[in-house]
């Protein structure tokens, strides 16, 4: 039986059973349906599988039935917890529930055992009912909510009855999934599924992505592949859709103050602003004044309400290259929280005062009201401090973006002093038609705009982090710790057949590496190294414990600048509400203090999971422009390799694709692990990262975001294999004497 054919057969089986008056064995079932041979195995297989999730029941003798209810004593299921009461229990609900009845919820009675959140999945088993009704469930382990989950292609069968889904990621082994007539009825060919297998519909198709070959869906797709929450719920919308701008009351006003905005051309969500004057005081000559106000989220999202709740399962906002899914709903994240020009804002504001050298000499934050003085773009002031002027920058200019600049390069002193690892990475820039095709892909500019704010930031998060910590002595830090031996010996390893030497000390400082990445700004290798070099740091992440930041070289750092996408920027103003006293809308209004542990762990999980969405999203679109451009040339920089064969990146776009080992015309190549060289066993013609070289795209696939190349110059064409060194004769032997043997040493007694 192919493997394809398991879903009909569920099907059948269950129809079967579900029809016949009295209970079948399997050999009942095994007649009915004319299963023989090897095919019995499946079937056996498949009760096994039944009867574990509760689909069916076994009556005496091993006959089956369909189990009377979805709910009984014993039932294992899949579930996600929905809520925590104000006892601190956990009530969990099915993940499917395919019945006109409303879902349930069910009281997990161990729960103390394991730390559950709100949206982990759970795997349970129902033990019983309580006097109201209530079923007391088990937890057996906890499950990724993801596993169940696939995403598929539809491809129509020759007589448009029906189908195959085609599993979309390069890395399940699954093979085709086999829909029926009455299932396919509503699809098209191409179209993106999401699926699972499901108790009682075999198939259970979730919902239609899009079409394969509209890009629009690539974003989509991510999302799905990651399960992202995508939509909010009525009484979410509701809670941001009744919000409102709060009176100055015991605020700080700030609306008197040129603060402005600076992001990128395409930004919808505007959550700080920067000002800056050069301080007067006679005891700091050349420093500066600053304010750093960011969007005071706090007031709109109460703890444990139902925005906050949700705010906390995304974790944060995702950025795809042609949408968002935002952390809060519109009417927050584009509305009130945005802090728009000539409309007054609720914010938090750092203010700080730095010395010439960038020196953090005092720093307050208060709670005020604010009015953006403009909206600037990163290119807009890029153009501006070369003297390229438009009409909003110009009248601005002296008053407004010249300070921010000048206390930008004190800020940048001391980040040089200090050692920050400064490692640069490519970033692809993706333009779209107005119908949501590429246009064309580049790498996104590096402008001093850009340095210039992420200084402010910096500034700004250090002063949250300083005050939470001298106020209250904790914090929800963001930290970064140094690289392992290990990491750092790869490295090593690396550079080492480029002749590039890494210190050998105990550990590594960011000065360590800074100079490693300094000596080869002007080198070809440049890219290469620095990629290597970020290779070997450790994931940034948040805890509570003062672990420090090794890669901007600080003791204390936090996220503070951006609640409107970052739950980690949330928890750390509710933090300073609650520690400077600025309202009761933190956290010491609650009953019970959050889990800030694991809070920590659960946004950094959400972060991981939000970059690989992007970085996945991003690859699609990379492959489905250059899958227009199949048979050109490019040329690339050799950046792994592998037994299988080479990785290169386009110079032109950064992009990545494959050129595998088989087709490198001309010689046999072997992979020499220990020198990471990929070597011709004919030739000696040696591969090694950071070679240029020309490359023909020979397919690119937006569907497995693979991109494979073949070289344009194959090695046979100018190189000769190398001379084989003759052995060394002996003496010639006399006619008629033999080969003497050497005399043989005296075994010792």
């Amino acid at each position: 039986m192919e493997h394809d054919f398991t879903n009909e057969l569920r099907q059948k089986v269950l129809k079967l059973i579900s029809q016949q008056p009295a209970q079948l064995t399997r050999r009942d079932i095994a007649d009915c349906l004319k299963i023989k041979g090897n095919a019995r195995r499946d079937l056996r297989q498949l009760l096994a599988e039944l009867l574990d999730e509760g689909v069916i029941s076994s009556g005496h003798r091993r006959r089956f039935q369909l189990a009377d209810q979805p709910i009984y004593a014993g039932a294992k299921l899949k579930c996600e917890v929905a809520r925590v009461d104000e006892d601190g229990e956990i009530w969990v609900r099915p993940i499917i529930w395919d019945h006109d009845t409303p879902s349930p919820e069910f009281y997990l009675h161990n729960q103390r055992e394991t730390a559950f959140h709100i949206g982990d999945g759970v795997l349970v088993q129902l033990s019983h009912a309580d006097h109201d009704g209530h079923w007391h469930a088990k937890s057996i382990r906890k499950i990724s909510l993801s596993t169940g989950k696939k995403l598929g292609i539809f491809r129509q069968n020759k007589t448009n009855t029906g189908g195959f889904l085609y599993p979309i990621h390069r890395k399940d082994r699954s093979s085709r999934i086999h829909i029926l007539p009455e299932q396919g009825k509503n699809l098209n060919e191409g179209d993106v599924l999401q699926y699972e297998v499901a108790n009682h519909l075999g198939v259970r198709i979730i919902k239609k992505i899009g079409d394969i070959e509209d890009p629009r869906t690539f974003s989509h797709m991510a999302a799905a592949a990651h399960n992202l929450r995508v939509e909010f719920s009525e009484e979410c919308l509701a809670q941001a859709n009744g919000a409102a701008i709060p009176e100055l009351g015991e605020r700080k006003d700030y609306r008197h103050l040129p603060l402005v905005t600076i992001d990128g051309a395409d930004a919808r969500d505007f959550d700080d602003a920067v000002w800056a004057m050069a301080d007067e005081g006679a005891h700091n000559q050349g420093g500066w004044r600053i304010i750093v106000a960011i969007a005071d989220v706090s007031y709109y999202v109460p703890a444990n309400s139902p925005l906050d709740v949700e705010a906390l399962k995304r974790g944060n906002s995702v950025y795809f290259p042609d949408m968002v899914i935002p952390m809060l709903p519109e009417a927050l994240s584009n509305g009130l929280c945005s802090l728009k020009p000539n409309e007054d804002r609720a914010c938090l504001a750092a203010e700080m005062i730095i010395s010439a050298n960038g020196k953090l000499k005092s720093h307050k934050i208060h709670r005020g009201l604010m009015r953006s003085k403009a909206r600037l773009t990163y290119t807009q002031v890029e153009n501006a401090l070369h003297n390229k002027f438009d009409k909003t920058t110009e009248p601005i200019y002296d008053s407004v973006i010249r300070p921010l600049y000048e206390a930008y390069q004190s800020l940048r002193l001391a980040r040089e002093k200090r050692g920050t690892i400064n490692i640069h990475q490519d970033e692809h820039q993706i333009h779209f038609t107005d119908t949501g095709h590429i246009d064309k892909i580049g790498i996104r500019p590096d402008l001093e705009s850009h340095k210039l704010i992420e200084e402010f930031m910096i500034a700004a998060n250090i002063a949250a982090a300083k005050t939470l910590l001298a106020k209250t002595g904790r914090c929800m830090l963001r930290v970064h710790e140094p690289p392992n031996l290990e990491r750092v010996q790869s490295l090593r390893n690396a550079l080492q057949p480029f002749r590039i030497k890494v210190p050998k000390v105990k550990n590594m400082e960011p000065n360590h590496f800074n100079d490693l990445l300094k000596a080869h700004d002007n080198s070809p290798l440049r890219q290469l190294v620095h990629e290597m070099v970020l290779r070997t740091q450790s994931a940034a992440r948040y805890s509570l414990d003062e672990l420090g930041h090794y890669g901007l070289s600080l003791t204390h750092y936090a996220h503070f600048t951006s609640p409107i996408r970052r739950y980690s920027d949330l928890v750390v103003h509710r933090m300073l509400i609650d520690a400077l006293k600025f309202g009761d809308d933190g956290y010491a209004s609650l009953n019970e203090e959050p889990d800030f542990v694991n809070i920590a762990a659960h946004i950094s999980a959400t972060e991981r999971e939000a970059m690989l969405a992007e970085r996945q999203a991003t690859d699609r679109f990379v492959a489905a422009f250059y899958a227009q451009h199949t048979g050109n040339s490019f040329l690339a920089t050799i950046v792994g390799l592998s037994t299988a064969g080479i990785f290169v990146k386009l110079d032109e776009t950064g992009a990545q694709g494959f050129i595998p080992k088989r087709i490198i015309y001309g010689d046999l190549f072997r992979y020499d692990e220990r020198s990471n060289l990929l070597v011709g066993q004919r030739s000696g013609f040696v591969y090694k990262l950071g070679d240029p070289v020309t490359v023909k795209l020979k397919e690119a696939d937006a569907v497995s975001t693979s991109m494979i190349f073949q070289l344009e110059s194959p090695v046979s064409e100018g190189h000769t294999p190398k001379k084989k060194t003759p052995k060394k004769k002996g003496r010639v032997r006399k006619p008629g004497e033999t080969k003497s043997k050497k005399p043989q040493k005296k075994k010792r007694k």
